[in-house]
């Protein structure tokens, strides 16, 4: 079975699982696992913490032609742990159902784990490896209105270049990142307030933020990205502050 780092994995008679800590949730979760079996051609539907998938041929090699199989997948969270947990939902043979034995089960949902947990570490480095590899020279940005109405800073540059550039230009204005999730493209940054000349050398006044936590939230939009710095609560910034911020930052990133 796949293995994620600090994991525990085992099969209870029905169902596949591995173990994770609740901070790998950003890279292992339902949404992630949807997507790669969308990839696989294979429909499903999320309902809470659980998704079905659609019929869908095995995919072992050992298998008839005619043999399909919908899986139920489950995302548990508890005690700051997270798991993936696949069960089989149903099998058919030629449009016959019939129910698995124990060790059939253990064989598919085992194998389907395997794969997922394969291709969304794969996925992951490869993330990784990109973000830290990735050059990054002058862009431009201005101030746009995102879709929630709330204004943001739109870049001329990759989700990546955003975010690699992103990264230097922040402490430069006091926001100390505390931690990230590359995967959902969020920064948790600490801010301590400057000087107003230090502001005033991007020409603008020093916003009137509160010393504390901030959210930045980087979003891929084509290839272009645009990002857009929340209050701890999650509240969006007042314009003034916004626009102080967003200039400042657009003045850095284009040098």
């Amino acid at each position: 079975m796949a293995i994620i780092k600090n994991s525990l994995t085992q099969f209870d008679g029905e169902r596949a699982l591995i173990v994770y800590s609740d901070q790998q949730a950003a890279v292992y979760n339902l949404q992630q696992v949807q997507r790669l079996l969308k990839e696989d051609g294979i429909n499903s539907n999320i309902n809470g913490l659980v998704l079905l998938s659609d019929w869908a041929p095995t995919g072992r090699a050992d298998d008839s032609a005619g043999t399909e199989i919908r899986y139920k997948i489950e995302q548990i969270n508890a005690n700051g742990a997270s798991a993936l947990a696949v069960s089989v939902q149903q099998m058919r043979r030629d449009g016959v159902i019939f129910t698995p034995d124990v060790a059939a089960k253990q064989r598919y949902t085992s194998d389907r784990l395997n794969r997922l947990v394969a291709a969304l570490t794969e996925a992951y480095n490869k993330q990784q490896q990109d973000l830290s590899s990735t050059v990054v020279g002058a862009f431009q940005s201005g101030l746009i209105t995102d879709n929630n109405g709330r204004l943001a800073l739109a870049m001329d540059a990759t989700f990546a270049q955003a975010w690699s550039k992103l990264a230097s230009a922040l402490p430069q204005l006091g926001f100390d990142t505390v931690s990230e999730v590359a995967g959902r493209g969020q920064r948790e940054l600490k801010y301590k307030p400057l000087d107003k000349s230090e502001w005033l050398r991007f020409g603008v006044s020093r916003p009137d933020l509160e010393k504390g936590t901030y959210h930045l939230q980087i979003s891929a939009v084509g290839k272009q990205s645009a990002a857009v710095l929340s209050d701890e609560d999650g509240k969006a910034l007042n314009e003034d502050a916004a626009k102080a911020v967003y200039n400042a930052l657009a003045q850095l990133l284009a040098h």
